[in-house]
């Protein structure tokens, strides 16, 4: 189809009149009906109201049944033309009560589905509109959005939103906005593969690199499952990541490492001879990232190995742990998630 903007009534007329004549003699029935639902997508976008659109497709009827009309028989082309004006007010007010009415209907149950998700989440059902179905267990799905990516601000919750409409429902619970959120899944609905293939999806959708993790809970136990995510989310954002989602039984590890306590701050300490050098602090969490593989990194950061090599020494000397052991890996790594960690809490 091509593209079709409504820039005035006469624009609309001729469109109108032109679908009329080709469905009433019978010529490109086809093409006539894809231009008129064009015609009903962008008047939608061009926000025309409803009944200007269908009363100019009345009057196209109205316009060519004349012109069909035997002139000898003017009482026969005054009954059509009336037959066509009560349709128009039939149907049109008909359409437009059905309309304004789906309007309010659609905006109460968004309202109670996000109320709902509120009330998962802060775990008081009681405060939860009545008349949704809730699932006896959740999977608690946080994404983070990389916002220097070039996606369109204030878009990225509509578009999010509209694949999760297709792919889970009307009434999928879910709080966003430009940054991310918080998505509750039924959770015997979605396996590990569907999840990576919606996160996917949602990135795509929303034109930005999503990071993303995961956890299953029982409806009483969501709001913690929803802190737990959050704070994992934050401490690979902070760690750098790749994109893509991230169950919180794989990050165990991650996770408890960041809870408060004298180890915490302890591992985080490690690091802090390496804050007034930040190359040093890329080279650590590159060199981990990338499994300690020497060119790997080094293509990466493109530095020389050596370059690399000599940077890995001073971490060592500054740090007292050698990155080239598997203890001193080990540590380094902590300390690296710790540290994140600190610099996300502030």
């Amino acid at each position: 189809m091509t593209a079709l903007r409504i820039t005035d009534n006469r624009t609309l007329a001729r469109t109108c009149a032109e679908c009329a004549r080709a469905l009433l003699d019978g010529h490109d029935e086809p093409g006539a009906i894809a231009r008129l639902e064009l015609l009903a997508v962008h008047g939608a976008r061009d926000e025309l109201p409803l009944d200007t659109i269908q009363h100019a497709v009345h009057a196209s009827m109205t316009a060519a049944l004349d012109r069909a009309a035997d002139r000898s028989e003017p009482e026969l082309a005054a009954r059509l033309r009336r037959v066509v004006e009560v349709l128009d007010l039939m149907v049109t007010t008909v359409a437009t009560g059905y309309l304004r009415e789906l309007r309010i209907l659609i905006a109460e149950r968004r309202h109670a589905v996000r109320a709902l998700t509120a009330a998962l989440l802060a775990g008081t059902l009681d405060a939860a509109p009545p008349g949704l179905p809730i699932a006896p267990r959740y999977l608690v799905l946080a994404l983070a959005a990389d916002l220097d990516d070039d996606g369109e601000p204030g878009q990225r919750p509509h578009r999010v939103r509209a694949v999760l409409t297709g792919r889970c429902g009307e009434d999928v619970l879910a709080l966003l906005d430009d940054t991310g959120g918080i998505v509750l899944l039924p959770a015997d609905r979605h396996g590990r593969s569907e999840l990576r293939a919606l996160v996917g999806e949602l990135a795509e959708a929303a034109g930005v690199t999503l990071l993303a993790t995961v956890e299953s809970a029982p409806v009483p136990r969501i709001p913690a499952a929803a802190q737990r995510v959050r704070r994992l989310l934050g401490t690979l954002t902070a760690l750098r990541y790749p994109s893509g989602l991230y169950l919180f039984e794989d990050m165990a590890l991650e996770y408890q490492l960041t809870l408060p306590g004298p180890a915490r701050d302890r591992l985080a300490a490690v690091l802090r001879p390496l804050e007034e050098q930040p190359d040093l602090l890329t080279t650590l969490r590159a060199h981990l990232r990338n499994e300690l593989r020497r060119r790997r990194t080094a293509r990466e950061l493109r530095i020389h190995p050596n370059t690399l090599d000599l940077r890995i020494k001073r971490i060592t000397r500054l740090t007292g742990y050698d990155l080239t052991t598997v203890d001193g890996a080990w540590t380094l790594r902590s300390a690296l998630i710790a540290h994140a960690h600190h610099a996300v809490a502030g």
